[in-house]
């Protein structure tokens, strides 16, 4: 009886320290990705206003949505 209880105290403890390092990878995945995306959108809206690939532009755009949504 105690070791099945001690057995479900570490495998809470166990879920809850990984719960804890995926919310700490994600949120750190998230700034990395926010500062990427924001230099990459100022770099395609100066290219956009040099030349305007605005088809390419847009597709690039849709990616970098959908990489945000994932």
């Amino acid at each position: 009886m105690r070791r099945s209880i001690m057995f479900t105290l570490f495998g809470v403890m166990i879920r809850s320290i990984i719960i804890m390092l995926f919310g700490v990878i994600r949120s750190i995945l998230i700034t990395l990705f926010g500062v990427m995306i924001r230099s990459i959108l100022v770099t395609l809206f100066g290219v956009m206003i040099t030349e305007t690939n605005t088809i390419k532009c847009i597709i690039i755009c849709m990616v970098i949505i959908v990489f945000v949504c994932l």
